[in-house]
């Protein structure tokens, strides 16, 4: 990766650009205060590959998709989710690539353009299915996220597997935390613990609700004071109509660079600034942060546990497994809630 390389966003339907130096950091003694500390910078130069997939047509999906990388001329590029069939909920009836071959795709394109590549896609999970994250980079290694929060508004919990592990994947001295479409509506999930730097979301998200997806773009980057590159199809499937509004938003909510379906092209052209304005050295709040759900599942486990030694019986209290128990659960809520403290 060259030096003074920038954040770029190339859009197929109207090529837009956009150069915006990207001041990451690697292996800092305290990620939480990034600006005191700031020893190597990276410039990475991102395309967002957002297109009108064909409806279940995976070989002309991956063609076209190629051609937006090849283009490109990236560090890193960025496909929409599903990329190879269109958002599908009813997987069985699809002709899905496998998912080996699909991988073997994304790897040879990877090292032929010399950029890593990401995306979701349609996998087998045992008798189900999964909406699955890749992350391949130039040199073959792959890294793969489940998407977690499923779109049951869409059915799409009715035949898929919802992921259950966080990824962070560290490519050229940053450190993306993977999004799939409907994740990026809840925060917890999304929160920063000081351990990325940017958020990668892939969608297709329907037009109706291109506002909400817009809004939600900043407001992850605003609460976790990181960087959002987010994209969207464009186009038409059986039931829903696609604008992309493809973007990158930086840690105080401003877009560097959108694109829109409807412009045949546009270019732009914006500065991050120096390492002092690195998103996590702005305002100390990621560090200030606790998780209301957490704490609050805490409690209720603390009052079971307290409601279960004050009205059990003097046999209950007196014994020793009745006595352990209470005490542990009682130790385990202390531990969890001492966490965000520590």
């Amino acid at each position: 990766m060259r030096n003074r390389r920038g954040l770029f966003a190339g859009m197929q339907s109207g090529r837009l650009s956009g150069f915006v130096p990207y001041k990451g950091t690697k292996d800092l003694p305290n990620a939480g205060r990034i600006s005191r500390f700031i020893r190597n910078f990276v410039d990475m130069k991102v395309a967002l590959c957002q297109f009108s997939m064909e409806w279940e047509a995976a070989a002309r999906n991956l063609r076209r998709a190629e051609e937006l990388v090849a283009q490109a001329g990236a560090d890193l590029a960025l496909l929409p989710e599903m990329f190879a069939t269109g958002f599908v909920t009813e997987p069985w009836r699809t002709a899905l690539p496998d998912e080996e071959e699909l991988l073997a795709w994304m790897r040879r394109t990877a090292r032929r353009y010399a950029t890593a590549l990401a995306g979701s896609a349609v996998v087998r999970s045992g008798d189900r299915f999964a909406n699955r994250f890749f992350f391949v980079r130039p040199a073959g290694g792959a890294e793969r996220y489940d998407k977690r929060h499923l779109f049951s508004i869409g059915g799409e919990d009715a035949h898929f597997v919802a992921g259950r592990r966080r990824v962070v994947v560290e490519y050229g001295g940053l450190r993306f935390l993977p999004l799939v479409c409907y994740d990026l509506r809840f925060p917890v999930w999304c929160r920063c613990r000081s351990d990325y730097d940017a958020i990668l979301c892939v969608a297709s998200w329907p037009a109706p609700r291109r506002e909400v997806w817009r809004t939600l773009l900043r407001a992850r980057a605003i609460e976790n004071q990181c960087y959002v590159v987010g994209v969207n199809r464009t186009g038409d499937d059986p039931w829903n109509h696609y604008a992309g509004d493809s973007a990158v938003v930086d840690f105080k909510g401003t877009p560097l660079c959108e694109a829109d379906a409807s412009r045949p092209g546009s270019t732009g052209k914006r500065s991050i600034g120096s390492g002092r304005n690195f998103p996590h050295g702005a305002m100390p709040t990621i560090s200030c942060c606790d998780d209301c759900a957490r704490n609050a599942v805490c409690g209720k486990i603390a009052t079971f546990a307290g409601n279960l030694f004050r009205s059990g019986r003097a046999a209950f209290r007196q014994s020793p497994a009745g006595l352990g128990l209470t005490l542990g659960l009682h130790c385990l809520c202390t531990i969890f809630r001492m966490q965000d403290a520590i």
